[in-house]
């Protein structure tokens, strides 16, 4: 289904003409692959029509699945708790708790953005806390950011209403999904740099989509 590799493209910065050229260009090369990897993005599957692209997904999450728990020698966790929610002066907060913000959240550490959506809709790195109770280190934490990391109690994630902070828990748990692996394999996140555009243009857009009425009306 995949072909006899899977290409990776070179980086390049969201929605911009460099990534996909490096995108086309690892295709291009790689005729008999239906999908290609995109260094701190995800990937791209192909097929003849949406059934084949749709079957080369699931091939290259279940071949992913099977070399990230060969390399992390562990198997991938599943479970999850129940997220506990609440409105504050910084808005609206989601109290997460899944199998990988967890495991991140025992280290006691702070947490780069390997994946690009992090940068862009949490920033460049999450820092953890050692007690959620501590409002002076919790928006210190918080500071140019949208997740705060608790030790040994998960993530808290804030935006401005619950469809937005529910997108920062997801991309949370996916990063630190991707972090668990580069904490064995020493593999390097996001360029700061990157990182910091990635951020300020996603901030940018939403603004003035917000501007506009919203993402209905803009």
């Amino acid at each position: 289904i995949l072909g006899p590799v899977i290409p990776c493209a070179k980086y390049g910065l969201s929605s911009t003409e460099m990534l996909a050229k490096n995108v086309a260009k690892a295709a291009k090369k790689n005729p008999g692959s239906s999908s290609v990897l995109m260094k701190h993005h995800g990937a791209v599957t192909m097929g003849k029509d949406e059934e084949e692209a749709f079957r080369a997904a699931f091939a290259l999450e279940a071949v992913a699945g099977r070399i990230y728990e060969k390399k992390c020698n562990q198997k991938i966790f599943e479970e999850a708790g129940e997220p506990k929610a609440w409105e504050s002066i910084y808005g609206y907060m989601l109290h997460v708790k899944t199998p990988y913000i967890m495991e991140m959240s025992r280290r006691g550490r702070t947490v780069n953005a390997y994946l690009d959506d992090m940068a862009m809709i949490s920033g460049y790195s999450t820092d953890c806390i050692d007690d959620i109770h501590d409002e002076k280190a919790f928006r210190k934490a918080l500071y140019k950011r949208n997740a705060v990391l608790v030790k040994n109690d998960g993530a808290i994630c804030v935006a401005p209403d619950k469809e937005e902070a529910e997108a920062v828990a997801l991309v949370l748990e996916k990063n630190c999904f991707a972090a668990n692996l580069a904490l064995k394999k020493a593999l390097k996140p996001v360029a700061r740099v990157s990182a910091e555009i990635e951020r300020n243009v996603y901030i940018k857009k939403y603004s003035r989509l917000k501007d506009a009425g919203g993402e209905e009306n803009a």
